[in-house]
């Protein structure tokens, strides 16, 4: 079903064709991506990511190449898996990558607090061992010691999802930076509410024309 069963090849052969094929395209993997990032992220975050991406692409190629070897059965799809697991524990932990502050220090980044993973930690703490500059968090979680500790060492708090305009009022009183809503317009008329107690409009005489 492999497609060779009419070339009549030993299992030997079959295994050399399944190592070399898997050679090629190792060799091919490590110019290829690289090439296709430079179509998404400047070359400029490719350099400067450049551990991250190869260790990456070697945790792929390697067990690819290493089991077709042996076994010409899906040896792409078995280091594709390994591969897949191997980057995400890397990104994980950030090993090889740099945050994008570094790259371009006009950018700023910020926090999402998660309870699974901040859960007891300072806020400040938070943001500046992650290079951040803004500290985002859902509104039933922010406590006054995260907004003091926050205003202390001058990190704007942003609050996520607020909908409603009573909350919005309240958040905005309570000097919040940022707010985020499904609903600008809503969030516009509370920081830009229309004037009260305006006065009538002052009747202007009109002449009628004959």
């Amino acid at each position: 079903w492999f497609g060779f069963g009419a070339l009549q090849l030993e299992n030997s052969q079959i295994l050399k064709i399944s190592f070399d094929s898997a050679f090629m395209h190792a060799c091919a993997a490590l110019v290829i991506p690289l090439i296709a990032l430079n179509f998404v992220v400047t070359w400029q975050e490719i350099k400067a990511n450049l551990i991250f991406i190869y260790l990456s692409i070697l945790s792929c190629v390697i067990p690819f190449v290493a089991l077709a070897k042996f076994n010409y059965e899906f040896p792409a799809i078995v280091g594709g898996m390994i591969g897949l697991i191997t980057s995400v524990i890397l990104a994980h932990k950030g090993i090889g990558l740099v945050p994008e502050s570094n790259i371009q220090p006009e950018i700023r980044t910020a926090v999402l607090y998660n309870t699974k993973f901040h859960k007891g930690q300072d806020s400040v703490e938070i943001v500046t061992d992650l290079g951040a500059s803004v500290f985002n968090i859902k509104r039933q979680r922010l406590t006054k010691k995260m907004m003091r500790r926050c205003a202390d060492n001058d990190i704007p708090v942003g609050i996520y999802t607020v909908n409603k305009p009573a909350r919005m009022r309240r958040l905005v009183k309570k000097g919040i930076d940022a707010i985020f809503t499904d609903h600008p317009d809503r969030l516009i008329d509370v920081l830009n509410p229309a004037p009260t107690n305006v006065p009538a409009p002052t009747p202007i005489p009109a002449a009628v024309m004959p």
